[in-house]
């Protein structure tokens, strides 16, 4: 999804310019990143956080309860998406080559930006996929929204939450 995603992100850098040649190199970075990290945690991240919401709310709420859903998405809000964010530039700028500086001078920079459009993209969907789909189907669900997010993460990444499409 993430190498499909970072190509597809590349195209919309492509418009309008004669001169259209893939950065394999951002490509496969964004590819080992999201399956050497990312994919290993997301694997376990849904069965985890239903773990916990169940332990927090005890018996109480049925799974597809608005305050069981509510909880899951406070919980995703709150922890996955900031030490997903911060994992995501802090090893893709390394592994570009990056230095700590620069690296630091993007998440000063974007992070904030993309949380906030993190949490507006993923909350209608994870609404959704925590009040509807069985937690055993619940990454295929955020496959799709993976990918969304691959692009938008690529983009960003490369030309930061400011960058301006006419660059």
């Amino acid at each position: 999804l993430w190498f499909t995603g970072d190509l597809f992100a590349q195209q919309i850098d492509f418009d309008g310019k004669e001169e259209k040649n893939i950065d394999w190199r951002r490509t496969a970075t964004n590819t080992i990143y999201a399956s050497a990290i990312w994919a290993p945690v997301a694997h376990y991240w849904y069965e985890y956080l239903d773990y916990v919401t169940r332990k927090t709310l005890g018996d109480k709420f049925p799974p597809t309860s608005p305050r069981f859903v509510f909880v899951k998405l406070a919980l995703e809000i709150a922890a996955l998406h900031p030490l997903s964010l911060f994992s995501f530039f802090s090893c893709t700028g390394f592994m570009n080559g990056k230095s700590r500086t620069k690296v630091m001078e993007q998440l000063s920079n974007d992070f904030l930006p993309t949380l906030a459009l993190e949490v507006a993209m993923w909350t209608p969907l994870d609404v959704y996929n925590f009040r509807f789909v069985p937690v055993r189907h619940q990454l295929l669900v955020v496959n799709f929204g993976a990918f969304i997010e691959s692009v938008g993460l690529s983009w960003i990444q490369n030309h930061g939450t400011l960058g301006s499409l006419s660059e």
